[in-house]
């Protein structure tokens, strides 16, 4: 091989290796924008442009924003914003978790005790889980994430939740349904294809199932941020009473 064509190999392997790379890199950091002033507003004018070409979500039913902002900007954003009092958090690398282990102190109320007795006394009933919803807006985004987008099934928006069993699940959005005063998710759990569905309202609370391996899992708000995780053995359960998927209803209903 010349040495011209050994330099041209060269710079082919470079620019492949380059442009893996720059498909790889996200579009920028990610922060979430809470209480933000109204966008023709000459406030948020003025904390747009402190960040550039920015790629902006917008999530109406927590009336935040998420902007992926070049990293160079992101201290500007956030000084811009914080200055005209509007929440800032930058977006870690597990945004897509829609649990949360339980505050250490936590004490369950009467009313919730009672609650997890309740599920505790059903026959299919085999462990029951307590876990903490993230802020609305990270929730919020996780559920919602490129929904006007039409993107490939390969490229489907994941979410992770952790069962009663603290194993996590990765889970394959396929639809997403963004109402006036809730969403509802719909997705498969990745590896066997069950289906899922998740309902969450802007307050913070979620419902939905989980079919994975013989089991169901139920996600069931049982006050502020604490939901419990019932999980419940096909095997055991009525064959005249085989589980449907949970009914919207109102937030703040029980």
């Amino acid at each position: 091989m010349t040495a011209s064509r050994a330099a041209l190999l060269l710079l082919s392997v470079v620019l492949v290796i380059a442009a893996s790379r720059a498909r790889a890199e996200p579009d920028g950091v990610r922060l979430i924008l809470s209480k933000l002033p109204q966008q023709d507003s000459a406030t948020y004018k003025a904390i747009r442009m402190r960040a550039g070409k920015a790629i902006c979500q917008v999530l109406p039913l927590t009336k935040s924003e998420v902007w992926s902002v070049p990293p160079e900007k992101v201290e500007a954003v956030k000084s811009a914003a914080r200055a005209q009092g509007v929440e800032v958090d930058v977006l870690d690398a597990d945004w897509n978790h829609v649990f949360r282990p339980p505050p250490a102190d936590l004490k369950l109320t009467a009313q919730q005790e009672a609650m997890m007795q309740h599920a505790h006394a059903e026959k299919a009933t085999t462990a029951i889980g307590i876990v903490a919803a993230p802020a609305p807006a990270l929730v919020e985004y996780a559920l919602t994430k490129d929904a006007a987008a039409k993107l490939a099934a390969k490229d489907a928006p994941k979410i992770v939740v952790t069962l009663s069993d603290k194993s996590p699940l990765t889970l394959t959005r396929t639809g997403v349904d963004i109402k006036p005063d809730m969403c509802i998710w719909r997705g498969a759990v990745d590896g066997t294809d069950m289906p899922v569905t998740i309902m969450w309202w802007p307050r913070g609370k979620m419902a939905g199932l989980i079919q994975h391996r013989g089991h169901i899992y139920a996600i069931r708000h049982i006050g502020g941020e604490v939901h419990a995780i019932i999980e419940t053995s096909e095997a055991l359960m009525p064959e005249d009473h085989p589980p449907g998927p949970p009914s919207p209803r109102k937030d703040g209903a029980r």
